[in-house]
């Protein structure tokens, strides 16, 4: 029975950690893509929804926004590093 138990543990924290490191990897994905807006060509009509200053300005939020993201999945491995029962 405390077999079964700790497998349910070890199930739920694996859940929890996949949608943690999962979620921290989105953002990381959507920064880059914005980091990148300001090298990619924009389609010219007559009228743009942003100008050329207001695209590299939200490239350059979305690179701190990328590495403050990257810090975060450092940390968050740590941290599961340390919950993960090591061999003793």
């Amino acid at each position: 029975m405390a077999e079964l138990s700790e497998f349910y543990r070890g199930f739920l924290f694996g859940f929890f950690a996949a949608g943690v490191l999962g979620y921290t990897a989105q953002q990381i994905r959507l920064a880059r893509k914005i980091m990148g807006a300001p090298d990619r060509p924009q389609t010219v009509t007559l009228k743009t929804e942003k100008t050329p200053r207001q695209v590299v300005r939200e490239g350059q939020a979305a690179a701190v926004s990328f590495l403050f993201w990257l810090i975060m999945l450092a940390a968050e491995l740590v941290a599961l590093w340390q919950l993960l029962p090591h061999a003793r």
